[in-house]
C-alpha cells in the first residue's frame, strides 16, 4: 500500500513569517521536509499544498526546484485545500505534513500506512512522539465527508478535527511509538524564532549532506544536552479551538 503525502506550507505565520523558506544547514526548511518525506518507503506522491496569495509564489519555485506537485487554494480553508489537493493524487490514503516540521520521522509514516493496510482504519495518528515528529494518515473518503460536512471555523483550519471529533462516523485509530521514541514533551517544532534556534543547533551538529537525520539521534542528543530544551520549553502550542 502506497500514500499520497500532502504538505500544507504557507509564507503567512503570525509568530515567524516566511520560517519555511529559511535556511538549515544550507537549504530551506521546506526542503529538509520533503527530503524526510521521500525517504519513507510508501510515499510515492508529494504535493505541495499553498495559498492562492501573491507571497506564496516563492513556494511554487522552491517546489519545482525540489520537482514536486504544487496545489494552491484557500488561505483559511485548509481543509478545503487538503481535499481540492487530494483529488489529483492516485492514493486512496493522504499522509498528512505541515511545514512548521523538518524534523518529521518517516519511519512513523511507514508505520502508519503498514498499520492501515490490514486495519481498516479511516484515520490513523502517532501518540508519543515528540512534537513536531508525528503525522496523521487518513482515507480520501474520510477526507471528502469532513470538507462537505466540517462548519466550525477551527475544522476548516485545521484538517482532521472533524475526523478526530467524529469516531461514530469514522474508524480512528492510534499508533504508539516504540518507547526509545517515548518523547511527547519534547518540542521539535517550529512556530517560533526559538523553535527555530533549537533546530538549528540540532542540524548544526548532526545533519550531513545527502542523509536525513534519525530521531533517536536527535533524542540522544537532547539528553545529552539537556539545557538545549530549555530554548523553547516556555512557548506554548496553539490551542486548536
Amino acid at each position: 500500500m502506497k500514500v499520497a503525502a500532502i504538505i500544507q506550507a504557507r509564507m503567512g505565520s503570525s509568530r515567524f513569517p516566511g520560517k519555511v523558506l529559511e535556511k538549515i544547514s544550507g537549504h530551506s526548511m521546506i526542503w529538509h521536509i520533503v527530503q524526510r518525506v521521500k525517504s519513507a518507503i510508501t510515499v510515492d506522491e508529494i504535493i505541495l499544498a499553498t495559498s492562492d496569495k501573491l507571497e506564496d509564489e516563492v513556494l511554487i519555485w522552491e517546489a519545482r526546484k525540489m520537482d514536486i506537485a504544487v496545489f494552491r487554494g484557500s488561505e483559511d480553508d485548509v481543509l478545503e485545500r487538503y481535499y481540492l489537493a487530494s483529488k489529483i493524487v492516485k492514493s486512496n490514503k493522504i499522509c498528512r505534513v505541515t511545514g512548521d516540521n523538518p524534523l518529521i520521522e518517516p519511519r512513523f509514516i511507514d508505520m502508519a500506512v503498514a498499520r492501515m493496510s490490514y486495519s481498516n482504519e479511516d484515520y490513523l495518528s502517532i501518540d508519543g512522539c515528540p512534537l513536531g515528529t508525528g503525522i496523521e494518515v487518513f482515507t480520501k473518503k474520510a477526507l471528502s465527508y469532513s470538507a462537505k460536512k466540517a462548519s466550525k471555523p477551527y475544522q476548516r483550519e485545521h484538517v482532521t478535527p472533524f475526523i478526530r471529533e467524529n469516531s461514530k462516523i469514522f474508524r480512528i485509530g492510534q499508533l504508539d511509538v516504540p518507547l526509545n521514541l517515548f518523547f511527547p514533551d519534547l518540542r521539535l517544532t517550529v512556530d517560533t524564532n526559538e523553535d527555530f534556534a533549537l533546530i538549528e543547533k540540532i542540524y548544526n551538529r548532526l545533519y550531513k549532506e545527502g542523509t536525513i537525520i534519525a530521531l533517536d539521534d536527535v533524542i540522544e542528543l537532547m539528553l545529552s544536552e539537556p539545557e538545549w530544551s530549555k530554548i523553547n520549553s516556555h512557548i506554548r502550542q496553539k490551542s486548536v479551538v
